[in-house]
């Protein structure tokens, strides 16, 4: 049965809840086609409509007013002017990471804080909110409720690491004590790391991950430069991603069912430029230290090969950067159509866990097991762990542990491997 829905919507927003609903109707394998006349479903602004749109939502898109305290007012949704919930236009505005656009919150590097979002304020991160948003539209509109049943498919776990370094992480802590001065604690980080392992340890990763009965996605830095961000210098990779041992490792990564991707260097290069420059045909990319703009990045995306992005996360917490707990392709509003790339949603990543997290390793992984569980069902689970974090340097002590046991819990619960959309291979 194909639903017949007509959105009857000023051509402003017209395109952007459409897009919304698409989502929706996506999730629920529902088959519907546009109508202008008789329906099944109306989506419009009176209070007649089976989906009715706010007029905070029409005023927020013609004003392109996008602040989370304006649209949000007391809880993580839109309300019109009588207070009645608009769910399908909040949908759109998490989703698509609207309070980001024009925003003048900034970190060292020049990323949106989290401190400065939504989530932070109303204390949501690790909720999909969209499911929510779509689930209360699911059990009030009845023609929905009797076409089909609210979906519950096991969840996937997309596993991913950045390999940002090979070579230069050994003996960096012992020398930091060393320039303070700090002469003993130089001497124990010495002798300690000299017979840590290296960080050359990718075939250790494939086949650890290989024994919980999922794949990886290697993320491969291509430019060696540092740049400066202002006064802050980022470092790219230690590597030659042409030398033999990473060619090498590429090759067995593909070998073994695993994927490898582009991780978007911190320079001037376009995307293209370095894909060009790539080994093998990728497709897929994160950007190095999460860093990007809405909606450039989404921009530059598009004016690529790339058909997969996994950078849209958090990197002071783990949960929701945009509500939503599913690969998606977000709305270019410029356009009024969706964007070609397809965006992987990032829910953990190691480094936030140890630099920005204040709870003990302990508490937070037992928070994080608890989100894993409760996010067996309609979910795609991105984790990430550098491969630093592999080893037995002590300032990652403890770390490959909560890896392991997220990875095992997936396995516990059903959760299955995710694939990408789209994977090259290398040369």
């Amino acid at each position: 049965m194909s639903l017949r829905v007509k959105i009857d919507l000023p051509k402003p927003i017209r395109g952007a809840i459409r897009h919304a609903w698409s989502v929706l109707v996506e999730f629920l394998d529902l088959s519907w086609t546009e109508s202008k006349d008789t329906c099944d479903i109306l989506i419009g602004m009176d209070a007649s409509a089976d989906i009715k749109v706010s007029d905070t939502f029409l005023h927020m898109m013609v004003s392109k007013s996008y602040r989370h305290e304006d649209c949000f007012i007391d809880e993580p949704v839109i309300l019109d002017s009588s207070g009645v919930p608009d769910y399908l236009g909040s949908a759109f505005y998490a989703m698509n990471c609207l309070q980001e656009y024009g925003s003048d919150s900034s970190d060292k590097y020049g990323r949106f804080r989290y401190v400065d979002s939504w989530q932070y304020r109303f204390d949501c991160v690790d909720r999909p909110v969209v499911m929510d948003y779509f689930r209360n539209i699911f059990d009030n509109v009845i023609c929905l409720k009797s076409s089909v049943k609210w979906p519950m498919r096991p969840s996937q776990l997309c596993v991913t690491h950045d390999i940002d370094f090979l070579y230069r992480m050994k003996y960096s802590r012992p020398i930091f004590h060393l320039k303070r001065g700090e002469v003993f604690q130089a001497c124990i980080g010495f002798f300690k790391e000299l017979h840590s392992h290296s960080a050359r340890n990718i075939d250790h990763i494939l086949d650890m991950v290989n024994g919980f009965g999922y794949k990886s996605i290697f993320f491969w830095l291509l430019d060696e430069k540092s740049k400066m961000l202002g006064h802050v210098k980022v470092q790219n990779s230690d590597y030659d991603l042409n030398s033999e041992y990473v060619r090498s490792c590429m090759q067995r990564i593909e070998a073994l069912g695993s994927f490898n991707g582009l991780h978007k260097s911190v320079s001037d290069l376009k995307f293209q430029e370095e894909l060009t420059l790539f080994p093998g045909d990728i497709r897929v990319n994160r950007n190095h230290y999460l860093l990007f703009r809405l909606p450039s990045h989404l921009n530059k995306l598009d004016e690529s090969n790339i058909d997969e992005d996994h950078s849209l996360g958090f990197a002071e917490t783990w949960g929701y950067r945009n509500g939503w707990s599913l690969p998606y392709r977000p709305y270019n509003i410029s356009a009024q159509s969706a964007y070609n790339v397809t965006l992987v949603p990032l829910n953990i990543m190691d480094t936030t866990l140890r630099v920005y997290s204040n709870d003990p390793r302990e508490e937070l992984e037992d928070k994080l097991l608890d989100y894993v569980t409760k996010s067996r069902i309609n979910s795609v689970i991105s984790i990430l762990w550098h491969n630093p974090y592999f080893t037995d340097l002590e300032r990652y002590t403890g770390y490959l542990d909560v890896f392991e046991r997220i990875l095992s819990l997936a396995k516990e619960l059903g959760i299955r491997n995710y694939t990408p959309t789209f994977s090259g291979s290398s040369a």
